[in-house]
């Protein structure tokens, strides 16, 4: 029970960054010539991870997400599909969780087909600003409480 509180606490507390204004400096985002997700559309990866028995509906925190894995496994895995209404709709985040040498790092993957790039490139920000405050979050976990582990 403390494990999923610990994890929704960070996913949850990861969002309130989203709420904020501030932008953190930007840094560079490295493009893909192609899709990084693991499907071709967002359409394909949201059928996909919706019938995967393995993922796990979150809910609609201003997206549909959805998890795969947790605490003890070596990967815990979200994906982040918007909604309809949201003006980067189309796009799709997969981010990888894992922790290596005591650190959390937080693969992510964006396929983004909103018709603006500049939108697009606004959510990678936001994203890349939620995983530096999920990643600050994990150091505060006293070590005795459960992370996830490679």
């Amino acid at each position: 029970m403390l494990k999923k509180f610990i994890l929704l606490f960070l996913m949850l507390a990861s969002f309130s960054v989203m709420a904020e204004k501030k932008v953190p400096k930007p840094k560079p985002i490295l493009e893909a010539d192609g899709p990084t997700i693991g499907y071709k559309t967002v359409a394909e990866a949201l059928a996909a991870v919706s019938n995967d028995p393995a993922a796990h509906f979150v809910g609609e925190l201003g997206w549909k997400v959805y998890s795969i894995g947790g605490p003890g496994q070596p990967t815990y895995i979200l994906w982040n599909f918007s909604l309809a209404d949201h003006p980067a709709h189309p796009t799709a985040i997969k981010r990888t969780l894992y922790e290596k040498d005591g650190q959390l790092v937080i693969d992510m993957d964006v396929a983004c087909e909103a018709r603006k790039t500049t939108t697009c490139e606004k959510i990678v920000r936001e994203f890349m600003a939620v995983n530096d405050n999920m990643r600050r979050y994990y150091q505060q976990i006293p070590q005795d409480q459960p992370k996830p582990q490679q």
